[in-house]
């Protein structure tokens, strides 16, 4: 019988692992980025964005629905860890729908609890966020002298641009000017911290 994570002490062990999934599997980065980490700065992302276009009342926009989805949307890799991008896009292309299937199955035995529910603006809403989220840690990376990532970079612009225009939301000129201010302040030198 395969474990539970609701059983005693098995939900709290088994979530506290999403600080030990470790992204970016096949690029070189200096600083490893997890799961957990991921997550949590795509969350604060999502509810930035919803702030600051006015959507609180944007169709099928609850604010504990987003945070939810944002926190938790790669909670399968808690199974399956992190994969690369070129995988997990050839599996889609040879009718990935069976892994996908089986992922959120063995998914359900540890987390029962969870439900993926997003509607489709919170889900439009999350992807931009974990595009924005990828791209503002390979600029952390290449600010800190790591060349290798700028490739990588480039390819989730294209990708944040095929995102933007099949969202369907409101205002993509807004949007994307908060992207790319959020992208600017990414690379402006960090303020010195005072204690007054």
């Amino acid at each position: 019988m395969e474990p539970v994570a609701t059983e005693p002490r098995g939900i709290e062990r088994e979530f506290r692992l999403m600080s030990y999934v470790t992204r970016w599997q096949i690029v070189q980065t200096l600083r490893k980025q997890n799961l957990a980490e991921h997550q949590y700065h795509v969350a604060v992302l999502a509810l930035r964005l919803v702030r600051e276009m006015g959507w609180e009342d944007l169709d099928g926009v609850d604010l504990g629905h987003l945070l939810e989805e944002a926190l938790l949307h790669d909670i399968d890799e808690l199974i399956s860890s992190d994969i690369p991008s070129p995988v997990n896009q050839k599996i889609k292309s040879m009718g990935g729908s069976d892994w996908k299937e089986w992922l959120q199955a063995k998914t359900a035995l540890f987390f029962p609890w969870y439900r993926e529910r997003p509607t489709h603006n919170i889900k439009q809403i999350v992807r931009i966020c974990d595009i924005l989220e990828a791209m503002l840690f390979l600029l952390e990376e290449h600010g800190m002298g790591n060349g290798y990532v700028l490739p990588h970079y480039r390819v989730l612009e294209g990708v944040m641009d095929v995102t933007l225009k099949s969202t369907g939301l409101p205002n993509l000129d807004r949007i994307q000017d908060w992207i790319s201010r959020c992208l600017d302040n990414a690379v402006r030198p960090a303020r010195p911290l005072t204690l007054l």
